[in-house]
Parts: C-alpha cells; sequence; structure tokens
C-alpha cells in the first residue's frame, strides 16, 4: 500500500505479506492490524494503529532491503518473529520497526537478523526505536536461523530501544 488512507475498521493479515510504503499518513487507517501466522507485516511506510503479530505471524522492516516500518505500537505474541536485515551499522544499513506512540510488548518474541555484511565484534544495531517514553515489556525469548552470537539489550538506544550487538 502506498498512500494514506482513513478506514477506521481493523485489519487482518492471512496467509501472506503486506507491505506497505507510504511516505505519509497511516497506510492502513486507524484500527487495529493483526498479524496471524503464516503472514509478515512489511515495508517502509507507516501505521498509526496498533499492530499484534500473533503466534507464526511476523514482522519484517523494509522492502527487497533494509527500511524503516513505522507503528503506533506493537504486542508479540509468543512464538511472533521479529526479521530484520543487519547490512552495516550506519543510518539506513539495518531495518528498524519505529514506535511511535504506544506501547512495546515484546513478549517472547524470536528475533530473526539476518547479516548481510562481514560484521565485527561490537558492531551495534537500533533495531527497534520507541519513540514515546516507557520501557518495553516481556522478554525477547530468542535468536533464531543465526550462526552469530547476538547480544540482546532492550534497554539500549535512548533507554527503552531494542539493540542487537555482534
Amino acid at each position: 500500500l502506498s498512500s494514506a488512507n482513513s478506514f477506521p475498521g481493523g485489519t487482518t493479515i492471512n496467509n501472506g505479506k503486506l507491505e506497505l510504503t507510504n511516505g505519509s499518513g497511516s497506510a492502513l487507517g486507524t484500527g487495529n492490524v493483526t498479524v496471524n501466522s503464516g503472514s509478515t507485516l512489511a515495508g517502509t511506510g507507516a501505521i498509526s494503529g496498533n499492530v499484534i503479530v500473533n503466534n507464526g505471524g511476523s514482522v519484517a522492516p523494509g522492502t527487497s532491503g533494509v527500511g524503516k516500518l513505522t507503528v503506533g505500537s506493537i504486542s508479540f505474541s509468543s512464538g511472533a518473529i521479529f526479521d530484520v536485515d543487519l547490512n552495516g551499522t550506519g543510518a539506513g544499513q539495518f531495518d528498524q520497526l519505529a514506535v511511535s506512540t504506544g506501547a512495546v510488548d515484546l513478549s517472547t518474541v524470536s528475533l530473526k537478523p539476518t547479516l548481510g555484511y562481514s560484521a565485527a565484534n561490537g558492531d551495534a544495531y537500533r533495531i527497534l526505536d520507541k519513540l514515546s517514553a516507557g520501557a518495553e515489556t516481556g522478554v525477547v525469548s530468542n535468536v533464531v536461523n543465526s550462526s552469530s552470537a547476538f547480544q540482546v539489550n532492550q534497554a539500549g538506544g535512548d533507554g527503552n530501544d531494542l539493540v542487537l550487538t555482534y
């Protein structure tokens, strides 16, 4: 979806990928967005509503490379996946999920980083940028499909962001 939308109802993603590329406004209006098993919410756009990612569903910022996806708030259920591409440590070289106004519930989300370059020890990536006050809730359960050891810091960045360190 590439344009702003004023739809007040909810959106459910079932068995597929919904990619947002809107440059302004909210691509899916103001309602909740539910990402079910086998589905992915992706892109470089923005949603003003709440995003609920159920078991087997995934969020993958970016389109065919790295990018930043912005949501109002997000809640990851147990078994949900946060999929990020890491192609460097500079701005625009790794995926980022920005949470603009609401809560972040990481429950027992599984992080799935994909390295696209030769990372050095200590390389850090702020993959979740919580723009409003308050800490995240829940605990990242594991880092999946990674042959590299990552450290997870849920109080990184300015104190309430999720930072992966190689």
